[in-house]
């Protein structure tokens, strides 16, 4: 249903635009918005049964509620409550919204997980709802147990019952964005449900069949209210298998219509990578000979290479596009390399055009920085074939450029462009044969993820850094130390290091969340403390322009600072690079654009505050960014969440910083922030025209991962024997064209 989501009651204009941001437009996409997990309130604790760690609901009376103000923006509702059994506190940070809700001696529910308090056992930013006020029935016997209560009547009790009863569930919990809550979403989405017709079946009834597996209508239904958490399971697998599937089918056949109706290029060893290896002032690592080995065998084949080559940022996956390159041009045809910003094309550029130059490879700079006579002259060279290696941004696929004989395309960070950037390279230039491609990225990916966004490459990984790197060492600070850290970074830099400072947010311009629909009992908007699932809710956000001002005139009188940021031009931005890349710049006060930069092998100090706001493969990416020369390097993590050292399953900011701490292995952190984040969170909301998995968790459900890839080769064994006239092949050549309907034309991933 493509009516706009305002059709619903209740959602202005205001609202539409934050329903946006979790990428909801139309009632269809509200629905398409699957739960993350779901919270079991059926487990009823009694206050005496109380221990940290735990997740379950309390049912108690109000005994005292007090407000207290922190700061400015900060403040803290505790209450005290009893239920027979003992007593037990609860605790709302940054709810100023909830502060006239709870009165003495009302009755209420309480669902979330319990923590250490001062003062015992303490739920923080529970779900509630007031079951009944100051006088009416309680609920509880004069034992603590469920029973008539004293003083009260039956309409009352009955109405208490009827909330208890309501809140003591099975919950969808959702992703948010600011101005949204749990409630809301659950209530719009049930609104929606009741408005769309059947979902209508997308599988064959013979696959149906054979996986066991629910209809699609009562998955999509079924998924937003289970009866049971296994029921929840039983449809989100349904819906996984779905996307398993799809993505699988559209996989193969992209890939075996780039091999089969393509013909490549069978290029000879050339004389100049062994003239590069033998002037490299060190020796290939293990890793990078295996890797080197699989790419020569590919370009010898006259099948197009479409390799991805995956390495940790430092792994050395730029000697081996210089190698391709080279052995493209001892063949007499051209590279490109294509870089995801112009500072890292301008420093590719000046890094490998003198290597290549002293072994006779022509270079030039295409980016769209490059303008007039300038760009016209080396549009000319790339045309006429005397500029072999050509290095630059997404200029370099522009309607405008015409290459001789393309024979070899590099893009660098390839996810940062948009997937089917790269397949540009494999039109336009009017010859007979396809382009080799190599793919090279440092974002650490988790082999099942791979197999799925990349199914249609042959992936090679580097695994070992060159020898001579300092591993990176990484401290957790929970911001009690943040003097010491800060005049640390400022002795660095007086020392003639460079220190990078990253920030989750620009500036403090955000709008504060607001209270439009009064968020109601048991609102579920946590605060930046003590959040079970996630961060913070971005009031206590340090930003990077905040910082700048501060941090700048505190710590760093005297010594060289600049901030960079989205929000800046093109322009300013590539200057504040460049000067930070000579040395000009001794600390960068910096959002997470630097996440793919330039290489200063002198930043030696990376402090990433509000650490708790990103994934474990970002932090590793920007962690990435010192350790690049001969000195010793360190990243600090700044965060405001109360680090758990030993973490419970739902603390999983503390989860997520400690891996990262103690762990410098990309493919470790990858598994490991799949598993905790989940594929559709993976890789952020700009990485535009990767598959959107938000039902499958590729490191759980293998299992799916095995029926999917079973199930397409059947499918695909049906189209083959297109001369049968059985219903069910019928039925599966008939899916397996409606998933190639919805492949764009030339489809590369």
């Amino acid at each position: 249903m493509s009516v706009n989501v305002t059709f619903l009651k209740g959602v202005s204009k205001k609202r539409a635009l934050q329903l946006k941001e979790l990428g909801v437009e139309t009632v269809d996409d509200l629905v398409r918005l699957l739960p993350r997990y779901y919270e079991d309130r059926t487990n009823v604790l009694r206050a005496a049964e109380l221990r940290e760690g735990m997740s379950g609901t309390l049912r108690a009376r109000i005994m005292r509620a007090s407000f207290r103000q922190i700061d400015r923006k900060r403040s803290a509702l505790n209450l005290v409550v009893e239920d027979g059994s003992g007593r037990a506190c609860v605790t709302f940070y940054n709810q100023q919204y909830n502060r006239g809700k709870f009165e003495k001696g009302a009755e209420a529910m309480f669902f979330g997980r319990v923590t250490r308090g001062y003062r015992g056992p303490e739920l923080v930013n529970p779900e509630f709802t007031i079951l009944a006020g100051e006088g009416e029935g309680d609920g509880f016997g004069y034992d603590g147990s469920y029973g008539s209560g004293s003083g009260g009547n039956e309409n009352v009790l009955s109405e208490a019952e009827r909330r208890a009863e309501e809140f003591s569930g099975i919950y969808p919990v959702y992703p948010l964005t600011r101005g949204i809550n749990q409630k809301l979403l659950r209530k719009l989405i049930k609104e929606a449900l009741a408005l769309l017709p059947p979902f209508k079946e997308t599988l064959p009834r013979e696959i149906i069949d054979g996986i066991g597996l629910p209809g699609k209508d009562e998955a999509m239904r079924g998924i937003h209210c289970p009866a049971t958490l296994g029921d929840g399971e039983r449809f989100r697998r349904r819906l996984a298998f779905d996307e398993l599937l799809e993505t699988r089918l559209k996989l193969i056949l992209m890939k075996s219509g780039y091999s089969n109706n393509s013909q490549g290029i069978r290029f000879n060893p050339s004389e100049l990578t062994y003239k590069l290896e033998q002037s490299l002032p060190f020796e290939l690592t293990s890793s990078q000979q295996s890797v080197w080995r699989e790419v020569m065998a590919d370009m010898a084949s006259a099948r197009p290479m479409n390799r991805l080559v995956m390495g940790d940022v430092g792994s050395g996956k730029t000697v081996l596009a210089m190698l391709a390159m080279l052995m493209a041009a001892g063949n007499g045809v051209q590279s490109a390399l294509m870089a995801p910003t112009e500072v890292l094309a301008e420093q590719h550029y000046a890094n490998i055009a003198p290597v290549f130059g002293k072994l006779g490879v022509s270079c030039a700079l295409l980016t769209g920085a490059v303008t007039g006579k300038k760009k016209e002259a080396i549009l000319s060279r790339v045309a006429d074939g005397t500029a072999l290696c050509v290095i630059g941004t997404h200029a370099l696929i522009q309607s405008g450029v015409r290459w001789h004989k393309l024979g070899l395309a590099v893009t660098d960070e390839q996810h940062r462009f948009g997937v089917r950037q790269r397949g540009s390279f494999l039109d336009g230039d009017g010859n007979s044969y396809t382009p080799d491609v190599m793919v090279m990225t440092a974002t650490p990916i988790p082999r099942t993820l791979a197999m799925i966004l990349y199914g249609d490459l042959d992936i090679s990984r580097l695994d070992t850094l060159p020898t001579g790197r300092k591993p990176i060492i990484t401290y957790l600070d929970d911001g009690r130390r943040r003097d010491r850290i800060y005049n640390w970074a400022a002795s660095l830099a007086r020392e003639g290091q460079q220190v990078y400072i990253v920030h989750p947010a620009i500036g403090d311009t955000e709008e504060e969340a607001d209270d439009e629909d009064g968020q109601g009992e048991g609102s579920g908007n946590y605060g930046n403390f003590g959040n079970p699932g996630g961060g913070g809710s971005g009031l206590d956000l340090l930003s990077a322009v905040d910082n700048f001002k501060k941090a700048g005139a505190k710590y760093f009188s005297g010594i060289s600072c600049a901030l960079l940021h989205g929000r800046m031009p093109d322009k300013e931005k590539n200057d504040v690079m460049r000067r930070f890349a000579a040395g000009e710049i001794s600390v960068l006060f910096s959002t997470t654009v630097i996440e793919v930069g330039v290489d200063v092998a002198n930043a030696t100090l990376m402090i990433i505050e509000n650490s708790e706001r990103f994934g474990l493969s970002q932090l590793h990416q920007l962690r990435g960014r010192v350790g690049r020369g001969a000195l010793q390097s360190y990243c600090v993590l700044m965060t405001d969440h109360h680090i758990n050292p030993n973490p419970p399953a739902d603390d999983l900011i503390s989860r997520r910083l400690i891996t990262i701490r103690d762990c410098l292995s990309g493919d470790k952190i990858a598994d490991e922030d799949l598993k905790l984040r989940g594929p559709g969170d993976f890789f952020g909301v700009d990485q535009h025209g990767l598959p959107a998995f938000h039902a499958a968790n590729l490191y759980t459900d293998n299992d799916l991962l095995e029926l999917s890839e079973q199930t397409a080769q059947r499918v695909l064994e049906a189209a083959r024997d297109n001369k049968s006239d059985l219903p069910e092949k019928a039925a599966l050549r008939q899916y397996l064209d409606s998933v190639r309907a919805q492949m764009p034309k030339n489809t590369v991933l």
